[in-house]
């Protein structure tokens, strides 16, 4: 929308009615939105299938703050949760998951990162992790450098 304000005009006096009807037909409704705009609980709920798919395909629901708006959301639900703002309901559909309200600040093990890639194999049929997977791209790269110079142990 343009950030238009309802109600008062410059002068102070209220809109007509041919005025707030040309704003509607042109696709501004009251409070600025579009009437394309998805209500916050569809955002949500789009994001939440978005993170339903993310786990199918890497096991968890980690998702990388950096890793584009599904990150960013991953990070404002644990953020909503921590300040008490996140509703009992969407916490319970999030714990179904398996999602981890306070991911650990230490490495994962090798045995866990090894899971991790046959989780991803499983799912994809090759260990080729795309450098979009993070950590257990960064891990793969350190374990095929570490056979290469006959560092890795049986």
């Amino acid at each position: 929308g343009l950030g238009f304000k309802w109600g008062k005009t410059r002068s102070g006096t209220n809109l007509d009615k041919q005025d707030s009807s040309l704003l509607v037909a042109t696709g501004h409704t009251q409070g600025g939105k579009s009437p394309s705009t998805k209500s916050h609980r569809e955002k949500w709920y789009t994001r939440y299938r978005e993170l339903e798919a993310f786990k199918a395909e890497h096991g968890h629901c980690n998702v990388p703050q950096r890793q584009g708006a599904l990150g960013k959301w991953v990070h404002n639900q644990r953020t909503e949760r921590k300040n008490d703002k996140l509703s009992e309901k969407r916490v319970q559909k999030l714990d179904g998951l398996g999602f981890v309200w306070k991911p650990r600040s230490s490495p994962m093990t090798w045995d866990e990162r090894l899971a991790e890639l046959t989780r991803y194999k499983d799912a994809h049929g090759d260990c080729r992790v795309p450098r979009s997977n993070g950590p257990l791209c960064h891990w793969v790269k350190g374990q095929r450098a570490a056979r290469k110079k006959d560092k890795l142990s049986e």
